[in-house]
C-alpha cells in the first residue's frame, strides 16, 4: 500500500509557473507564481537565473494538504515579486524545482506613461537630475554626478527606494543619504537627497532608469487624502504582499538621457584619465641627501579628484643607474568630501646609491584629461639632481714591502724642493683615515656588546617615545609620523621600517594589530587631499602600552640581560 501510494504521488507531481501580470510599465512589479504538488512541494526552486533580468523584492510560500477520500496531497505555492530592470521583452528561462523544470515564460515591459511620473506641486513626487552643468561634454570612464531626490509633503511612516539603473554604466553611492526641508512652488517638503556616480562603460546613449520610491501613510493621514483627487496614492497591485495600516503610496522620477564622447582624439597621453584635479606629492622618508650604502625611500602619491583609484595606472619612475632600486607594491585609497571621490596611490620606491657624487633623477609626466576646462593638462614632477656623499669601498692597497711588486704601482720620489704631489698624499691620509674611523665607529659597539645593536640604547628610545607623545597630544599628524618613524629606527636598528605602511605590517607581526591599525588611521590622515582632523589620543593610549611580541626564529637567540625584556634582539 505504501509503494502504491508514493508511486501516485510520484505521477502526480508536477510544477506550474505563471505571471501575473504578463505585461507591465518600466517600474512596475511583477508577481511570479511557482505551484507545485506531489513530491516536489518540498524542494525549494532555484532563482539564480532571475538575477540577471530582475530584483527579487520578495517572496511568500503557503502549503496545503488536501485528504480527499484517503487520497492525500500535497502543494506548495511561491508568490514572488519581481522588479524588471531593463526595458523590452524580457525571456524567462525554464525554473527548477526539485528534479522537474517549469515552462519558459516571457514578459514584456514598457516605458512608464508620461502622467506617471510625479512633479513640484504633488504631495509625493521624485526627481532625478545631471548635477553639473548641463552643457559641459561627458567623457568615457568619468565619473558623472547624478541627485536623486524625494520630496514628500506630508508624514511618511516609512518606505522603500528602488535606485536607478544604468545601461553600460556603473553607479556608486559615495555618501550617506541626507535629510532637509525645501520650498518648491509655494509648498514645504521634506527631502531625502540620494547622491551617485556614474561612470560610462562606453561611448555613445547612455539611458538612466527612473528610480521607484513606495512608501506608507499613517492612517490618519491616509484616510484624509481622497483617491480620486490624487490618483497617484492609488494602492499598487501587489499590496496584498505589503499589507499593513495606513495606505501605501508610490511616486517615481522620469529617466536620465545622457550622451556620452569618446576619448578625444587631442588626447595624446597613454592611459586615459578624466578627472577634475591631479596632482602628483614627491616626498622623502629622509632628506634627499645620499650616502654610498644607506637607503633612502621615495613616495610618490598622486591624489586623483573625480577618478577612483582603481583608474589610476602605476608610475613609470625612471631609475638611475648609479644605484639600487627596490620597488613595493603600489597602495590604492578612495576618499570623499561628500561630493566627488579622490582617487589616491602611493608608490614607493628605496634607492641605494653605489657611487659618489651627483646622482640625477629624471622627470615625471602624467597626461590626464581636465574635465572642467575640457582639455589635456599635464602633471610633472621636476627632474632632481641630489648629491650623494661617502666613499665606495675598494680594493685592498698592495704591501709596499713586497718585493715582486711591479716598479709601476710604486711612487714616485718628489725631487728635492718639489711639493707639488704633497697634497695628493694629505688627501690618501685623511681618506684613509676616515675609512678606518668609519669602520671603528661600526664594529666597535658589537664587540664590546654584541647582543644590543648599537642605535638601541634606553635614552635613544625615551626620546623617540617622548617626541610621539608631544606630537599626539597636538594632534600633529606630521610630527607624530617623523617619531614614529625615529621611535621605529631605535626599536628595530638592524632593519628599521622606512614608512608608515611598513611600520604598521611589522607591528602587525608583533601581535599589536590595534597599533597597527592606529598607524594606518594616521597614515590615510596625512595623505588626505585636505585637512583631516586627526586625534592622537587613541594612537598615544595604544603605544604607550605596547608590548611587542618576538617572533620565534630558529637563529634567533639571546643571551639574558637586564635589558633583554625591553630591547630583544631579534629584528622583531
Amino acid at each position: 500500500m505504501l509503494l502504491l501510494v508514493m508511486t501516485a504521488q510520484a505521477a502526480n507531481s508536477q510544477v506550474q509557473a505563471r505571471l501575473e501580470p504578463s505585461s507591465v510599465a518600466e517600474g512596475e512589479r511583477v508577481l511570479l507564481i511557482l505551484e507545485a504538488q506531489g513530491l516536489h512541494s518540498r524542494a525549494q526552486p532555484d532563482l539564480s537565473p532571475l538575477a540577471a533580468d530582475f530584483d527579487v523584492v520578495g517572496t511568500r510560500v503557503g502549503q496545503q494538504t488536501q485528504i480527499i477520500n484517503g487520497r492525500r496531497t500535497d502543494s506548495t505555492q511561491w508568490q514572488i515579486s519581481l522588479l524588471p530592470k531593463r526595458l523590452g521583452v524580457i525571456e524567462i528561462a525554464a525554473l527548477q524545482v526539485g528534479d522537474q523544470r517549469t515552462a519558459p515564460l516571457r514578459l514584456e515591459v514598457t516605458a512608464a506613461a508620461a502622467d506617471a511620473h510625479s512633479g513640484p506641486g504633488d504631495p509625493l513626487w521624485v526627481e532625478l537630475s545631471l548635477d553639473q552643468p548641463a552643457d559641459l561634454p561627458l567623457w568615457v570612464h568619468q565619473q558623472i554626478p547624478l541627485v536623486l531626490r524625494i520630496y514628500s509633503a506630508l508624514p511618511l511612516r516609512g518606505g522603500q527606494l528602488s535606485d536607478p539603473r544604468a545601461e553600460n554604466g556603473v553607479l556608486e553611492r559615495p555618501v550617506e543619504d541626507r535629510t532637509f526641508r525645501a520650498e518648491r512652488d509655494g509648498r514645504s517638503y521634506q527631502v531625502i537627497e540620494r547622491r551617485y556616480l556614474l561612470q560610462p562603460e562606453r561611448s555613445g546613449v547612455l539611458r538612466v532608469s527612473p528610480a521607484h520610491f513606495e512608501g506608507e501613510l499613517p492612517a490618519d493621514a491616509a484616510r484624509s487624502q481622497s483617491p480620486s483627487t490624487h490618483p497617484r496614492w492609488q494602492a499598487p497591485l501587489l499590496d496584498s504582499l505589503l499589507a499593513a495600516p495606513g495606505r501605501r503610496v508610490r511616486a517615481q522620477s522620469e529617466a536620465v538621457t545622457l550622451e556620452i564622447e569618446p576619448r578625444p582624439a587631442a588626447f595624446t597621453g597613454t592611459h586615459w584619465l578624466p578627472a577634475q584635479t591631479l596632482d602628483i606629492d614627491d616626498s622623502w622618508e629622509t632628506p634627499p641627501q645620499l650616502e654610498i650604502g644607506e637607503p633612502a625611500t621615495r613616495t610618490l602619491t598622486i591624489t586623483a579628484k573625480g577618478l577612483m583609484a582603481s583608474q589610476i595606472p602605476p608610475l613609470d619612475i625612471p631609475l638611475p643607474a648609479d644605484a639600487r632600486a627596490y620597488s613595493e607594491p603600489m597602495r590604492t585609497d578612495n576618499l570623499t568630501d561628500g561630493v566627488n571621490v579622490h582617487g589616491v596611490s602611493k608608490q614607493s620606491v628605496t634607492l641605494i646609491p653605489t657611487q659618489g657624487g651627483t646622482m640625477t633623477l629624471p622627470e615625471i609626466r602624467v597626461p590626464w584629461w581636465d574635465t572642467v576646462t575640457q582639455q589635456q593638462r599635464v602633471t610633472r614632477v621636476p627632474a632632481r639632481t641630489l648629491t650623494v656623499t661617502g666613499v665606495a669601498a675598494s680594493s685592498p692597497t698592495p704591501d709596499a714591502t713586497n718585493s715582486d711588486s711591479e716598479p709601476a704601482t710604486a711612487p714616485v720620489a718628489a725631487a728635492p724642493g718639489d711639493h707639488s704631489h704633497n697634497w695628493q698624499w694629505l688627501i690618501i691620509i685623511a681618506v684613509g683615515l676616515g675609512l678606518l674611523y668609519h669602520q671603528r665607529q661600526r664594529w666597535l659597539p658589537m664587540l664590546t656588546k654584541p647582543t644590543l645593536p648599537a642605535l638601541l640604547t634606553p635614552s635613544a628610545l625615551t626620546t623617540a617615545r617622548h617626541a610621539v607623545r608631544e606630537s599626539c597630544e597636538r594632534h600633529d599628524t606630521q610630527g607624530a609620523s617623523q617619531a614614529l618613524l625615529l621611535w621605529a629606527r631605535q626599536r628595530w636598528s638592524e632593519s628599521p621600517p622606512t614608512h608608515l605602511s611598513a611600520l604598521a605590517e611589522r607591528l602587525g607581526l608583533c601581535d599589536q594589530a590595534a597599533l597597527a591599525q592606529a598607524v594606518r588611521t594616521l597614515e590615510q590622515a596625512l595623505y588626505a587631499p585636505q585637512a583631516s582632523d586627526w586625534n592622537g589620543d587613541e594612537l598615544w593610549s595604544l603605544f604607550a602600552s605596547e608590548r611587542l611580541k618576538t617572533p620565534r626564529h630558529p637563529s634567533a637567540t639571546l643571551e639574558q640581560s637586564e635589558l633583554a625584556p625591553l630591547y630583544p634582539g631579534s629584528n622583531f
